[in-house]
């Protein structure tokens, strides 16, 4: 299994990493175990799954992500991709940084609504050149 993979000792030292590698680290970590529980639910109760889960939690750090990811939002860890925008005012090409978000009623792509939610400054004010919302509550993310 990745998430296995992902937290193996000899995979190296997360300690050494940037401060931003170490956060996409954790967000590739948390969406691994809930990609993870969500394609095997109905096998939760399974020997199989117990039993990889309590190896897993053998490894240093994974039972304190699996514990996270089992609090936090798929949309929360939701990684950002950062896009090239032309303004609408001026027609200057800016690097912004986007979240995808996608809502659906049963888990699946379709039927679903899709937003991309601006992440950076950047962002907000190309949203804003074209009339577009660029705050919302925080629920949303």
């Amino acid at each position: 299994m990745r998430e296995r993979c992902h937290f193996h000792p000899d995979f190296g030292r997360r300690s050494t990493i940037s401060p931003e590698a170490r956060a996409l680290w954790q967000q590739h970590a948390l969406s691994g175990i809930q990609l993870f529980k969500q394609q095997n639910v109905l096998s939760q109760y399974d020997a199989w799954y117990q039993q990889s889960v309590q190896q897993w939690c053998e490894l240093p750090g994974f039972q304190a992500y699996w514990e996270k990811a089992r609090k936090v939002t798929r949309q929360e860890i939701a990684p950002t991709k950062v896009v090239l925008a032309r303004m609408a005012t001026t027609g200057e090409v800016l690097p912004i940084r986007l979240r995808h978000m996608l809502v659906s009623v049963s888990g699946k792509i379709s039927p679903a609504v899709s937003a991309f939610l601006p992440v950076d400054e950047a962002a907000r004010a190309v949203y804003a050149s074209f009339g577009s919302v660029t705050s919302w509550p925080s629920s949303v993310g």
